[in-house]
């Protein structure tokens, strides 16, 4: 029996046996240790060390596969959150607009109306100027896809946005009936739907 060694280290064996010979010669028997020890001994820890490193590999590839699932699992969850938190701020700020708009300007338009003396005129302007600047962040992300619009064409393409009349949006922003008509077809023409069987107020509901 050969041990078969690498550096120092038995890692196996090799058993002889003859049936002519009782005794193997020195010489053959030191060829055959030399083979033992440097051709098979580095082979077989060759392979070994191949075996251990494509365990290795495999080991770290399946860590990978996990890692890579995980971060697009979470950067899912992430985009939907994002895209739910832009959501609701869109929802918030179309509220916003839609409440000063229809609820708090058309009252202002009928107070300026009632005859009111200079001082309550001023603090009427004051209070409209105020509401104007809190909007107007909200008007302008909400009418991103309109920009050619001019102020007043903005407030009326919203009321329309919100299923308002043409006699509706005159009454709430003090203006004629016929001027918002025509607010409408410039609304049309620059938005490039004018001629087109397009709801004018599902297009803007859409676009915004």
């Amino acid at each position: 029996m050969l041990p078969i060694k690498f550096r120092e280290k038995v890692i196996g064996s090799i058993n002889l046996a003859s049936r002519t010979h009782d005794v193997i010669s020195d010489y053959s028997m030191s060829i055959l240790k030399s083979i033992a020890e440097i051709e098979i001994g580095v082979s077989i820890s060759r392979v070994k060390a191949e075996e251990s490193l494509n365990k290795t590999n495999e080991k770290l590839e399946e860590t990978v596969k996990e890692r890579t699932a995980e971060i697009h699992e979470k950067n899912t969850a992430l985009r939907v959150l994002l895209d739910q938190r832009w959501d609701d701020k869109k929802k918030l700020e179309e509220s916003v607009i839609s409440n000063v708009e229809k609820l708090l300007k058309p009252n202002l338009t009928r107070l300026k109306k009632s005859g009111l003396s200079n001082k309550q005129q001023t603090i009427l302007n004051v209070l409209e100027s105020n509401l104007n600047e809190i909007i107007t962040p909200f008007l302008n992300n909400v009418s991103s896809s309109y920009m050619k619009l001019t102020p007043t064409e903005i407030q009326v393409a919203n009321f329309i946005k919100q299923g308002a009349t043409s006699k509706e949006i005159a009454e709430s922003i003090g203006l004629s009936q016929r001027t918002v008509d025509t607010h409408r077809y410039k609304i049309r023409q620059k938005l490039e739907i004018r001629g087109k069987k397009i709801n004018l107020g599902t297009y803007l509901s859409s676009a915004s």
